[in-house]
């Protein structure tokens, strides 16, 4: 739930080996874009850092952990579930993960209907899952390539906003 819920809030990693191929936003963000989309191509984008990638992952794998929970309740598609993804987006918020207002714009997405809310729990979860493989293989490619990934810090928790925020910027995520 990346501003949980929202594009804005989570970077979308080119995939180095294949251009076009589906980026992950975060996971209860909005549809993925394709690479074509986000218009910078992974060559010219360089690969993030180790400080980076784990801030990234520790975004995405707390999205996942909410979706995942969706995911396994047997009422999903079947009862609305929008309190439950309320009180999900309220932990990300609460742990400093994802900012308020994004939260309160992303949930503005959720689907009334709840077999549709089934569907956009799914799309969410993949797209962060997606998200994960891009960042981790767009870190891979750098290293390969002789770019400097290694930690020019160490991943702050507390900063955790703002690097999410540089990686969006750096991505062209939401435009």
């Amino acid at each position: 739930m990346s501003n949980p819920l929202s594009t804005s809030a989570t970077p979308q990693a080119p995939e180095p080996q294949q251009a076009g191929a589906q980026q992950g936003a975060n996971a209860l963000a909005g549809p993925s874009q394709s690479a074509g989309s986000v218009g910078k191509s992974a060559a010219s984008i360089p690969a993030p850092t180790n400080a980076q990638t784990v801030t990234a992952l520790r975004h995405f794998s707390a999205i996942e952990q909410e979706l995942s929970e969706l995911m396994k309740d047997p009422d999903l598609g079947k009862t609305d579930m929008r309190s439950k993804v309320i009180d999900g987006m309220t932990r990300l918020v609460s742990e400093g993960l994802v900012p308020a207002s994004g939260a309160v714009r992303d949930l503005g997405t959720f689907p009334e209907r709840p077999y549709d809310q089934s569907v956009w729990v799914n799309k969410h979860f993949m797209n962060t899952v997606m998200a994960q493989v891009s960042i981790l293989a767009h870190h891979q490619a750098g290293a390969a390539t002789g770019q400097n990934v290694e930690p020019d810090s160490t991943a702050d928790p507390d900063d955790h906003q703002s690097i999410i925020a540089g990686l969006t910027a750096r991505y062209g995520a939401g435009q």
